[in-house]
């Protein structure tokens, strides 16, 4: 009249090593300086979840901001070519595709200040399609964040002290290859300095 309760225990597997696939435009060095798994630890799908957003992470700085990462897990195999059930391989497979390339910056709302002279003072350029070899021309969210400083300080420069930049839209094309960033602007008033004056003791010649 008893029942045995057999509880069946499953280990989790090892990890044998980590692989990376697909990797053409960055180095597999330069990805493992980010990734923290390490061989001979117990494997954890949320570390290799977080791992591979470091890795998309990565290459968002690097300019290819349509990257797309994956992971898979694979047995490891012993000299002879046997799988083996308690050490895995975890295997990311990365998707490139190619860089974003500016197509068009647009300003809305620049009416005293005109695009040519806001564009000069820019990080970010339209590219040509020349811009996939050389890289110029390459939509980076860094470099652009410095880009809005920039056009705030071309304003101030010329008297518009309250001017407003709003967070530029960004379109991507259809095909995936070129973005759109359109910035909207408000200029404010123009002040200009009336009258310098000084004040204070004179100093002895």
């Amino acid at each position: 009249g008893k029942v045995a309760v057999v509880y069946v225990v499953k280990e989790k597997p090892a990890v044998r090593r980590v692989v990376y696939e697909g990797n053409d435009e960055l180095s597999t060095d330069d990805i493992k300086e980010v990734v923290d798994i390490r061989p001979f630890t117990i494997l954890s799908e949320a570390k290799v979840k977080r791992n591979q957003q470091k890795i998309k992470d990565l290459y968002s700085e690097k300019g290819f901001y349509l990257a797309e990462v994956d992971y898979r897990f694979q047995p490891a195999k012993n000299a002879a070519g046997q799988p083996l059930e308690s050490e895995v391989e975890v295997v990311f497979v990365m998707n490139e595709n190619a860089k974003v390339e500016v197509r068009r910056i647009r300003f809305v709302g620049n009416e005293n200040i005109p695009d040519e002279i806001l564009k000069s003072g820019l990080i970010t350029r339209e590219g040509a399609l020349i811009s996939f070899v050389t890289g110029a021309g390459t939509y980076r969210k860094d470099a652009f964040q410095v880009d809005m400083l920039r056009l705030t300080s071309a304003y101030f420069d010329r008297g518009y002290i309250n001017v407003k930049i709003d967070t530029p839209d960004a379109e991507i094309s259809a095909d995936r290859k070129y973005i759109y960033i359109t910035i909207r602007i408000q200029e404010g008033e123009q002040y200009s300095v009336g009258k310098l004056g000084f004040s204070g003791d004179e100093l002895d010649g």
